[in-house]
């Protein structure tokens, strides 16, 4: 399976979650995939073993912007829309 397609599924997984919540027009336009050396960046810190987590990182982490819409809320009878 092709990067680009695997990424599209990855993304797809929330589109669900995000029209579950109530939400239309749900877009996933994803930013930046991290990769080893960004693993190592922000594993560095921590006081986990970077030669063996970096490696289980690579393509797992994304960054996106959502967007989306919440429909405007029904009126539900003539003192809520006053």
């Amino acid at each position: 399976m092709s990067e680009s397609r695997t990424l599209q599924r990855r993304v797809d997984r929330h589109r669900p979650q995000q029209c579950a919540a109530g939400f239309e027009n749900v877009e996933i336009e994803p930013w930046r995939v991290y990769d080893v050396e960004d693993a190592r960046a922000f594993l560095t810190e921590s006081a986990l073993d970077v030669d063996v987590l970096a490696p289980q990182v690579e393509g797992r982490f994304l960054s996106a912007f959502v967007r989306a819409s919440k429909p405007a809320a029904s009126c539900c009878g003539p003192s809520c829309c006053a």
